[in-house]
Order: C-alpha cells, then structure tokens, then sequence
C-alpha cells in the first residue's frame, strides 16, 4: 500500500469508526491514529479486508502487539463479549495462527484457560 492509498484507507476506517482507538476509545486526531489489523497479518488476518482493520492509538496497538483482539481483552481482563464493539467474533472464521514471539506466547499461556 502507498502512502497515499494508505492515507484513503486509513480515512476510510475513520468514516466507518470514527476518531476514537479501537481499544481505548480515547478521541484522536486522524494523524495520531495508526492502522491496527484486529487479526494480526501473521496470525492470518487479512491485509486487504477493510474489516480487518481498525485505527488505534500507539500506546494500545504497541500494547497488543500480535496478539488477537479476544487474547487482547483476556490479557486486560476483561470479558471481550463485554465490548461488542470490538468484533472478537469474527476471529471464529478464520484459521488463526499461534504466535510465534516470546511475549506473545507468554501471554496466551496465562490465558489459554479463558480462550
């Protein structure tokens, strides 16, 4: 994706979602927002589905990382069906990956139990 198709699609989210991170739902400026894939491309999510995608803060996208979104709302603690904003059903049809990093398999041993 070039900078510019970046930057329509990148608006394109914000005309669906709003100005808010995903996460968060802290109010941004489009600039200081950033494209987070809710199923990470490694995990094997899609980098063209436009449902795949959601803006984020820095602080929340570095935060969950590679993690999906439902192992994201685990590791915070909280019950991802308590946020139906943020979609964790779709996870259901897709095959999702194990992750493959430290940090990240870390995390999902403390929650393996709540997925």
């Amino acid at each position: 994706m070039g900078i510019t198709n970046a930057s329509r699609y990148k608006q394109r989210v914000a005309d669906r979602d709003g100005l808010y991170c995903y996460f968060c739902e802290f109010p941004f400026s489009l600039e200081d927002l950033t494209l987070e894939h809710l199923i990470p491309i490694k995990r094997g999510g899609s980098q063209k589905s436009l449902e795949n995608h959601a803006l984020a803060c820095n602080p929340c996208n570095n935060e969950k990382g590679g993690l999906t979104v439902r192992e994201y709302a685990h590791w915070l603690g909280y019950n991802p069906s308590d946020f139906p904003r943020w979609g964790v059903l779709r996870e259901g049809t897709i095959h999702v990956a194990p992750p493959n990093n430290p940090r990240e398999l870390r995390i999902i041993e403390k929650i393996k139990d709540k997925l």
